[in-house]
C-alpha cells in the first residue's frame, strides 16, 4: 500500500543532532566535494543517519563488538567497533552495528593552475588517515566498561602480510608490538596459544 501524504508541510526538517563521529563523511563536504562523495563513505553516512532519525529522542546502548591494536608511523593506537541499540516510534528494535571509533579520512584538496600558473580552481587531493585513539590500558579498559573479555575480539593485523587474528585480553594489551607479531606467524590461534611468546628454538652447538 503506497503512503498518503497530509497536505499539511513542515515549515523545515530539523536537522538531527547527534555526537557519532563522521568526519571522513564532513570533510568531502568542507572541502567542497559534497557531489562527489564515494559509495564506501556514503553508505555509512546513509545507515547511521537513518538509525539516529529512526531513534529519535530514545536513549541508545552501546555495545563493543572488537578493539584493534594498530600501528601507523612507529605509534600505537586503537579502533573501536562497536553496535549502536535503541527503538523506533513503534518500539520495534533499531541496530546500527557498523559504526567505529578511532579513525577517519580526510579528504584534501589541491590547487589548480592555469599556463600563467594562476589559481583557477581545487581539485580532489590524496586523502590523509587520522587515528585518534593512543593505545594504552586506560583506553582499552574505558571501552571494555562492565561487558565481559569473552564478549569482545581483541583483533591485530601483521604489519608485513595478511596475517591476522583474534588474541585474548592479555595478549593484546600486554605483549609488545613485535611479540604479537611473532605470535601471527605461529601455526594455531593467538588466542588459544598457551603462551603469549613463541618459545625460541634451542640450538645446539658443534662437537
Amino acid at each position: 500500500m503506497s503512503e498518503i501524504e497530509s497536505s499539511i508541510k513542515p515549515d523545515e526538517i530539523a536537522e538531527i543532532k547527534h555526537d557519532l563521529e563522521d568526519r571522513t563523511y564532513q570533510s568531502y563536504i568542507d572541502q567542497g566535494f559534497a557531489d562527489n562523495i564515494p559509495h564506501q563513505v556514503e553508505a555509512p553516512h546513509t545507515r547511521m543517519m537513518r538509525f539516529l532519525a529512526e531513534k529519535g529522542e530514545r536513549p541508545m546502548q552501546r555495545e563493543l563488538k572488537m578493539l584493534q591494536r594498530i600501528r601507523h608511523k612507529n605509534k600505537e593506537y586503537l579502533l573501536a567497533y562497536i553496535k549502536l541499540t535503541s527503538t523506533n516510534f513503534f518500539g520495534d528494535e533499531v541496530i546500527l552495528d557498523d559504526y567505529v571509533e578511532g579513525f577517519w579520512k580526510e579528504q584534501t584538496k589541491r590547487p589548480k593552475r592555469d599556463e600563467q600558473r594562476r589559481l583557477v580552481s581545487y581539485i580532489m587531493g590524496q586523502s590523509v588517515d587520522h587515528y585518534t585513539i593512543d593505545f594504552n590500558k586506560k583506553n582499552v579498559d574505558k571501552y571494555i566498561g562492565k561487558q565481559e573479555h569473552s564478549s569482545i575480539r581483541f583483533f591485530i593485523k601483521h604489519e608485513g602480510g595478511p596475517q591476522n587474528d583474534y588474541f585474548t585480553y592479555e595478549q593484546f594489551l600486554h605483549n609488545k608490538w613485535e611479540d604479537n607479531m611473532e605470535l601471527l606467524l605461529v601455526d594455531g590461534s593467538p588466542q588459544y596459544n598457551r603462551f603469549n611468546k613463541p618459545e625460541a628454538t634451542p640450538t645446539t652447538s658443534s662437537p
